[in-house]
C-alpha cells in the first residue's frame, strides 16, 4: 500500500475516448462490469488516504495501553502484528478501536462519504472491496438496495445471491469490520485467506466464477504494488477472452517492474490519473446516459424481495424449521417496531411455538410420525398465509 496515497497524488487529468466511454457505459448496463475498489480512493484531511489516519489512531490507541495490543506495524503492506500473550484481548482491542475511529471521525470522514456516494449512484452490479469498513453500505443507505457478503475464515460461505443493478452485491474481500473473526490484519490472516480460496473454503464456487468471468475490470485504489496483490489477481485470473482491464495507478519509479508484470501477465491498461477523477469523469457520463439510479424509496421493497428467495426457496424445498426461523428473521429486520405489529408477531409466535412443541413430541414419540406429517402440513400453510402478511406491511 505504499508510503503515499500515489492513487489521488497530483497527476495528469484522466482521458479516455468518447468510444471506449460508451463501451464502458454499455458493459455497465449489461451487468458484466466488476469494480475492485481499495483504501487508496478515501480520502482524510492532513492524510494520505483514510488509511493512514486509520493506522495512526490504532497505533497511538495501543501505545496508551498499559499492555500495548499491537507488538509490530508493517507500514508498506498496512499489516500489524498483535500482542500474542493474549491474543483474544488483542484482537478485542484492535477492534474495539477501529470501529470507535469512525464513530469519532464523523466530519473528518464527510469526503470519504461523498466519493462513496457517487460509487452508489453509478450502477454497478458488483463492488469488491479491500476496506473492511462499512462506509460504502452508509453510501447505498436507505436510497439504493443493495446486499453484501464477506469472507470469513471461521465460517462457510453463505449461498452466493448475484449482483443486479438495481441491487448490487458489495463484497468484502478482506472481511468486515462487523464480524472480528473475518478480518484479515496480520500477514498470518493473509495466508491463511489465500490458502482458503485455493481449498475453496471460504468463497463460493458461482462467486469466484463470477469474479474471473467478468467482461470488464476497474481497478481503482488497490494496493498493487504490494507483493500479495499479484498472488489475489492470479487467483482470480480471467477467463474470458481478452477482457477490458483499466486501473488507476500511479507507479512510483521503484515499483515500475510490478506494472510491467501486471501489464505483461495480467494486459491491464494502466492510467497514471487520479482515481477521483475518473469516479467523478463515470458518474458524468451515466448522468448524461440517464444511467445514474434514481432514488425510489423502494430500497426496503427490493431488499426484501431478494431476501425473500431464501424464504421461499426452503419452503419449497420442505425445510420446515429452516424456513420457519428465516421468517424469523425476516421479521425482525424488516419491521423494526414490534410494538407496532404487535398481533403479526402475537400470530407468528403462536404458530412457531406450536409447531416446534409437535416436533419436540414426536422425537420423544409422544406423537406418531403420521401426526407428525399433519404439523408439517399446517406449518407450510401457516408460514405462506405469514409471509403474505408480511409482504403486504412491509409494502405499506
Amino acid at each position: 500500500m505504499g508510503d503515499t496515497n500515489v492513487d489521488n497524488a497530483k497527476s495528469p487529468t484522466f482521458n479516455l475516448p468518447d468510444r471506449q466511454w460508451e463501451y464502458l457505459l454499455d458493459r455497465l448496463n449489461k451487468e458484466e462490469t466488476l469494480l475492485f475498489v481499495g483504501p487508496g480512493i478515501l480520502p482524510f484531511p492532513g492524510y494520505d488516504s483514510l488509511e493512514d489516519a486509520l493506522c495512526k489512531y490504532l497505533q497511538d490507541k495501543s501505545g496508551e495501553e498499559m499492555a500495548p495490543f499491537i507488538d509490530k506495524f508493517y507500514r508498506d503492506d498496512k499489516f500489524f502484528m498483535l500482542n500474542d500473550r493474549d491474543k483474544n484481548e488483542s484482537l478485542w482491542n484492535f477492534m474495539s478501536y477501529y470501529r470507535d475511529f469512525f464513530k469519532e471521525h464523523k466530519e473528518e470522514l464527510a469526503e470519504a462519504k461523498s466519493v462513496l456516494r457517487k460509487l452508489a449512484e453509478i450502477p454497478f452490479s458488483t463492488i469488491v472491496t479491500l476496506s473492511p469498513n462499512t462506509l460504502i453500505e452508509e453510501a447505498y443507505g436507505e436510497d439504493f438496495a443493495f446486499h453484501t457478503d464477506f469472507y470469513n475464515k471461521k465460517k462457510k460461505p453463505k449461498d452466493f445471491v448475484p449482483g443486479r443493478k438495481d441491487d448490487p452485491l458489495v463484497y468484502y474481500m478482506r472481511g468486515k469490520m462487523t464480524a472480528d473473526e473475518s478480518m484479515v490484519i496480520s500477514h498470518n490472516d493473509l495466508f491463511d485467506y489465500l490458502e482458503s480460496i485455493y481449498e475453496a473454503k471460504s468463497m463460493d464456487a458461482d462467486l469466484k466464477n463470477l469474479l474471473k468471468n467478468s467482461k470488464y475490470y476497474i481497478f481503482l485504489g488497490l494496493p498493487l504494488e504490494s507483493w500479495y496483490m499479484q498472488l489475489l489477481v492470479r487467483m482470480f485470473d480471467f477467463h474470458v477472452d481478452t477482457p477490458r482491464v483499466l486501473a488507476l495507478k500511479r507507479f512510483p519509479e521503484r515499483f515500475w517492474d510490478q506494472k510491467t508484470v501486471y501489464e505483461d501477465l495480467y494486459k491491464l491498461k494502466f492510467y497514471d490519473s487520479k482515481s477521483l477523477d475518473f469516479i467523478d469523469q463515470l458518474h458524468q457520463r451515466c448522468e448524461d446516459a440517464n444511467l445514474l439510479k434514481e432514488v425510489t424509496g423502494g430500497a426496503a421493497t427490493a431488499n426484501f424481495d431478494r431476501d425473500a428467495e431464501q424464504f421461499l426457496t426452503l419452503l419449497k424445498a420442505g425445510h420446515h424449521e429452516q424456513s420457519l426461523s428465516v421468517l424469523e428473521e425476516l421479521s425482525v429486520k424488516y419491521l423494526s417496531e414490534p410494538a407496532k405489529y404487535s398481533e403479526y408477531f402475537g400470530d407468528l409466535t403462536l404458530g412457531a411455538s406450536n409447531y416446534r412443541s409437535a416436533h419436540r413430541n414426536y422425537n420423544i414419540n409422544l406423537i406418531t410420525y403420521d401426526k407428525f406429517q399433519v404439523e408439517e402440513a399446517k406449518l407450510t400453510s401457516f408460514l405462506n398465509m405469514q409471509f403474505a402478511n408480511l409482504k403486504a406491511l412491509v409494502d405499506e
